[in-house]
């Protein structure tokens, strides 16, 4: 099972079709689309920063906007289906078919602590280790150059969130970084293909400081 998350730096891309049309096309029965926020979550920054209201809020309403997203996704795209729960994904796999995750209900979920330290990135990991998938794909508008990354690096450049280290501790899957123009790459990767340039090392030390 491959999750991929889609950065919200990719909504207004020219890629981003394309991205949906690939996933949809190979990835049936495989992949799980995790949304970022994007402009819905940047606007609950501005309002959280204007009336500064409590992270709870702020966390809520960040999980609501990656369901906007995500609705947008496959409003784009109409061989997706969003599932709002693990038994939804898995349903919909079962089928042949790709999920769109719809985070929101996460609210419910001690184990996520609410803050902007956890976005979708750190989110994408959770659902890696809840669902046990093989391979967690970030696909981001930033690239990075070929090897092996630390995590530790990426989230002190503000390219992961704080949260990842930890959320990604001891996940016995394969982390790659992918570029929006590495979506002619996906089917290759679906069907066996290991030699993805880019790949992000997990700080064991840090995540468990």
């Amino acid at each position: 099972m491959w999750v991929v998350k889609l950065g919200g730096s990719l909504q207004f891309s020219y890629q981003l079709p394309m991205w949906l049309s690939e996933i949809a096309e190979h990835g049936g029965g495989k992949v799980v689309i995790v949304p970022g926020g994007g402009v819905f979550a940047d606007q609950v920054r501005r309002a959280q920063q204007y009336w500064n209201f409590d992270e709870l809020a702020a966390h809520y309403m960040a999980l609501l906007a990656m369901d906007q997203y995500g609705l947008m996704l496959q409003g784009m795209e109409r061989r997706l289906h969003v599932a709002r729960s693990t038994d939804e994904i898995a349903t919909i796999l079962k089928a042949g078919k790709v999920a769109v995750w719809l985070p929101s209900l996460l609210i419910q979920n001690l184990e996520i602590t609410p803050g902007w330290d956890i976005t979708a990135d750190s989110l994408a990991a959770w659902l890696v280790r809840t669902l046990q998938a093989q391979h967690l794909f970030l696909v981001k508008s930033v690239e990075l150059g070929a090897g092996f990354h630390p995590v530790s690096d990426l989230i002190q450049r503000g390219l992961l969130d704080r949260a990842f280290n930890r959320m990604a501790d001891g996940l016995e899957c394969e982390i790659a970084w992918l570029s929006p123009e590495q979506y002619t790459d996906l089917k290759a990767v679906l069907d066996g293909d290991r030699s993805l340039p880019i790949r992000l090392v997990v700080d064991n030390d840090l995540a468990t400081a």
